[in-house]
């Protein structure tokens, strides 16, 4: 098979994927509700049985196609507030990893994160309330700085299909370009 062969393949499958998912939308789109406020220590216990989130890892752990997830700031908390705690957080001692904060910080977006997953979207959950047991894994680590806040987070989940991953980094983003979130790595 030659090289323009391989592309133009590629290019067509690619094509009908965004086709696909432009007809008829992504596989499944929902969401949820974090209230950092409320979390609490689940370093020795298991999470997923506790009775507020065990049905959100009920339906977490049926997502299994790439996923697209944004944290959109519900309470009434200044990105500045939100910065400096975080900051105040990841300069302490025995911080675990964190998104990083970019240069030119957007103190007027109303999201806190944005990213594309291929991994069970459980897990980056637990990763993000900062229980995952590995400190050195990055996360929003929101048990550590945001329940101070009482950080109230809705959670949009888009889940797509598995022939779709080669092209969601386009798709994260450009989502990140609209949605501006406050951290992380994204553009």
């Amino acid at each position: 098979m030659t090289n323009n062969k391989y592309l133009n393949d590629y290019i067509t499958a690619t094509v009908k994927g965004l086709e696909r998912v432009k007809a008829n939308g992504t596989k499944d789109e929902w969401h949820f509700e974090i209230d950092c406020g409320a979390i609490e220590d689940f370093h020795n216990r298991e999470i997923k049985y506790d009775d507020k989130y065990a049905p959100i890892y009920e339906r977490l752990k049926s997502v299994h196609g790439p996923v697209l997830y944004w944290m959109q700031i519900m309470s009434d908390v200044s990105t500045e507030e939100i910065t400096k705690t975080l900051l105040q957080y990841k300069n302490g001692k025995d911080a675990r990893s964190t998104p990083s904060l970019k240069k030119h910080i957007n103190f007027n977006t109303g999201m806190l994160y944005a990213e594309l997953t291929t991994e069970p979207l459980w897990v980056r959950l637990v990763q993000h309330l900062g229980f995952y047991e590995s400190s050195a894994v990055q996360g929003l680590q929101l048990f550590y700085w945001a329940t101070e806040l009482k950080l109230k987070l809705r959670v949009t989940v888009l889940e797509f299909n598995g022939d779709m991953g080669d092209v969601l980094p386009l798709i994260e983003d450009a989502f990140a370009r609209k949605l501006q979130p406050l951290l992380g790595k994204v553009k």
